[in-house]
């Protein structure tokens, strides 16, 4: 008889792909447990990609901030219908109070972190199983851990695997790299970060575009809304062979992702999603930890700034005018260096 898991994890695209190993994990471990996803409908797609994934359901907490109280309530009523009943364990993996809350819904034992450990402390009050996983190690381990002690398995003996579907993916993304007249695997540049402090100055990315170009090396370059947008025209402006890539779905970009050739990129969701898909190229981050957030495995080199505040994990900069003191640092000499000899490996 299968046990019947709920995974909150709602958002945002660099925790659902952190969350990938945990489910391998629980594929391997506990054959028996069937587990369904409740996430953000932006991230239906992306959730799904994963094997172990029974069924996904769409949250709309997102889009309930607008609504009136009692759009709110009518919706948490909706909800709780839908899920009450269905599972034997609940893991809430994002550890706020809107997935506590939203876990609570399901009328099955709640299984969270500490409040010493909760992103929002206040969460752990509807949490029946506990876990003390401090935040101070990296995301992908945490959770795993979390998984782990909540459904009582050992993670020794369990490889790091994300268990996406790398060659289905490919073929997919084939596909709509033909549709840009793009036939041999590109590289890819992945500029985009909800913090402006993680970003990296267009100008030094429009120099590695440049310098792919001259090698005849196609590149793309994704962009999500306008101000991406921009940034990427800038970036490919007047080059033979780069493309800003037009706008799909995050499995449609998975699947270009899987036919890249190599990446460079920031800390965002799309160079972690890069990652799990074991892609070759580099990493670069600012004022974030690596050891929290950074690549774990040995595809992506990790370029560290060397700014003495760095990490601050500011969102936002005035130190100096571009807002990005702590990505400034990195030189385009070291991104340069780490891209070619990843481009020289495939």
């Amino acid at each position: 008889m299968s046990f019947r898991v709920l995974l909150v994890k709602l958002s945002s695209l660099g925790d659902v792909v952190h969350t990938y190993p945990a489910l391998s994990d629980v594929k391997r471990a506990r054959p028996d447990v069937e587990i369904d996803w409740l996430v953000e409908e932006a991230f239906i797609g992306l959730a799904g990609l994963h094997p172990a994934v029974r069924k996904v359901i769409p949250a709309h907490l997102r889009a309930m901030k607008k609504k009136s109280l009692k759009d709110k309530f009518t919706y948490a009523r909706a909800l709780r219908q839908a899920l009450k009943g269905k599972y034997d364990l609940v893991i809430d993996a994002q550890g706020l109070i809107k997935s506590a809350v939203v876990s609570r819904l399901a009328g099955a034992p709640v299984a969270g972190y500490s409040r010493e450990h909760a992103r929002e402390p206040w969460a752990s009050v509807v949490y029946r199983h506990k876990f003390d996983l401090s935040v101070m190690q990296h995301a992908v381990i945490r959770t795993r851990k979390l998984f782990a002690a909540a459904l009582g398995y050992e993670l020794d003996g369990l490889p790091l695997d994300h268990g996406l579907d790398v060659k289905g993916l490919a073929t997919q993304g084939r596909t709509e790299l033909a549709k840009l007249r793009i036939t041999s695997r590109p590289a890819v540049i992945l500029h985009g970060s909800a913090w402006p402090t993680k970003t990296w100055d267009p100008q030094r990315w429009r120099a590695i575009a440049r310098h792919l170009d001259a090698r005849g090396i196609p590149l793309i370059i994704p962009a999500g809304g306008p101000e991406e947008l921009e940034t990427a025209i800038t970036i490919t402006d007047g080059l033979k062979h780069a493309h800003v890539l037009p706008p799909m779905s995050l499995p449609g970009l998975a699947g270009v992702l899987a036919m890249a050739r190599a990446v460079a990129g920031v800390d965002s969701g799309l160079t972690h999603l890069a990652e799990a898909l074991g892609k070759p190229g580099v990493f670069l981050i600012g004022p974030t930890d690596p050891v929290r957030t950074g690549p774990l495995g040995k595809s992506l080199k990790t370029i560290v700034s060397s700014h003495a505040d760095a990490p601050c994990y500011n969102r936002t900069c005035t130190l100096t005018p571009g807002g990005r003191c702590c990505m400034d640092a990195i030189t385009e000499r070291e991104v340069l260096r780490a891209l070619d000899y990843s481009l020289a490996m495939t």
